[in-house]
């Protein structure tokens, strides 16, 4: 296996088993009424900053192959001013009492910067990229555990937002200063047209919108039939069958990286195999210890989440194909396409979700 697939590998190992303690630290201490309840309201979030976020990561993955580093300093100040309007709304918002509490519109504004930075860093230099993003989720999870078990307030759904929103900043604070060190000598070989990157930025989010939306309807619909008892127990299980992804997650990265500078061989199919028959493997060892590792992690309250996960892990095998082979076509400019292709399965989705 070539290095960079293997550095992005380990690093999404090390980003996953710290996810799960992080994870775990939160559920344990929630329950399975409140998860449901932050799970419900994070749910929104995300659905929120794949939209406001306008799919600047995979433009620039485009306009990288025309204009060189430089662009990276654009995108990045483009998700800063997005985040900084967001900010200013919530303010204002709670300033008039408009909004009770702008806890929405902050954490918002923060998963912005956090996804774009982090992301726009993998595609600059994924190996670095990778570094900063294990040592920066050790961090998280000190964070996560010292804000949660204080005794300071007896609020626990407060105190998740908050650890949320801290460690959204750490990280976009910490990757930007490093981006920003490193970008400094690049500039760009033409002017850019901001028409033009928020149109070619519209499919992109629809793109990310998309790829992602399926199992946020399945918590709205979830929620609107069932309790938020209901909602934690299946957040738990979408969680643990989206670890599956790992392999075709870590190898989209550098396929991500490796497009945007025109570097992308014949490689792609055998990289399919590869990453099949791995998560073939990994799926088959979570059958058996699957049950055990949740009771051991979550406690016996989640011992339900075992079953759902099970039925959401064999779903997520047809997605790896998708999830590696699409960042070649976005690098192309061959967005509306793939949006083509998720809008069908989107369809399907809720189609069986009503029914």
């Amino acid at each position: 296996m070539n290095n960079t697939y293997l550095v992005s590998l380990l690093g999404k190992i090390t980003v996953s088993v710290l996810g799960v303690l992080i994870s775990a630290v939160i559920n344990r201490s929630l329950g399975p009424e409140l998860k449901g309840n932050y799970a419900y309201f994070i749910n929104w979030i995300n659905i929120c900053i794949n939209i406001l976020s306008w799919g600047m990561v995979t433009t620039c993955c485009t306009y990288r192959k025309k204009q060189g580093d430089g662009v990276f300093r654009i995108f990045l100040s483009l998700s800063m001013i997005h985040a900084g309007v967001i900010f200013f709304v919530a303010l204002l918002g709670h300033g008039l009492g408009i909004a009770k509490s702008p806890i929405f519109m902050l954490l918002l504004g923060a998963g912005i910067l956090r996804f774009n930075a982090l992301n726009l860093y993998g595609l600059y230099d994924i190996k670095k990229q990778n570094l900063c993003n294990v040592i920066l989720k050790g961090i998280t999870l000190i964070l996560t555990f010292l804000v949660i078990k204080n005794t300071y307030s007896s609020n626990l759904l407060g105190k998740a937002y908050l650890s949320a929103f801290l460690s959204d900043i750490c990280f976009f604070v910490v990757l930007s200063w490093i981006f920003q060190k490193e970008l400094k000598n690049n500039r760009i070989n033409q002017r850019l047209s901001y028409k033009e990157i928020y149109q070619l930025g519209f499919f992109s989010m629809l793109l990310q919108v998309l790829g992602n939306i399926n199992y946020s309807l399945d918590l709205i619909f979830l929620k609107r039939m069932g309790s938020f008892h209901e909602v934690g127990i299946y957040s738990v299980a979408v969680y643990i069958a989206n670890l599956f992804w790992l392999i075709s997650d870590a190898f989209k990265d550098v396929i991500y990286c490796k497009a945007s500078k025109n570097e992308m061989g014949r490689g792609i199919v055998k990289i399919c195999k590869n990453a099949m028959m791995v998560s073939i493997l990994i799926c088959f060892l979570y059958f058996i210890f699957g049950n055990w590792i949740i009771r051991l992690l979550y406690g016996d309250m989640y011992d339900e989440a075992y079953g759902i996960s099970l039925v959401l892990v064999l779903g997520h095998l047809g997605m790896i194909f998708y999830k590696i082979i699409h960042p070649y076509y976005v690098s192309e400019g061959k967005q509306k396409w793939i949006v083509t292709v998720l809008i069908t399965a989107i369809v399907i989705n809720g189609m069986g979700n009503c029914i």
